[in-house]
């Protein structure tokens, strides 16, 4: 899946914060399967690709859909828990 210039600038404005998310999932608890840390969260989406983890409130707009995800775990699929971050 390879992404044009102008699909990475957006992508990248969209981490900043400059543009806002497509969907926020809110009021989660998030599974962190690198840290093992089960925390309160958001996730902000921007085309299918999380931007933001945390405090995602500079990422919300009229147009952003809001996923209520109170009572509920957002865990990320498919990735493998098991990496070595500091050489990827």
């Amino acid at each position: 899946m390879s992404k044009t210039i102008n699909e990475l600038k957006q992508h990248i404005r969209a981490g900043r914060g400059l543009i806002p998310a497509h969907t926020v999932i809110s009021e989660g608890t998030l599974v962190n399967v690198m840290t093992s840390e089960v925390y309160p969260a958001d996730v902000a989406i921007y085309e299918g690709t999380i931007v933001c983890v945390g405090d995602v409130s500079d990422y919300i707009d009229l147009e952003t859909k809001i996923i209520d995800a109170s009572g509920m775990y957002i865990v990320p699929g498919l990735i493998d828990g098991h990496i070595h971050s500091e050489c990827t």
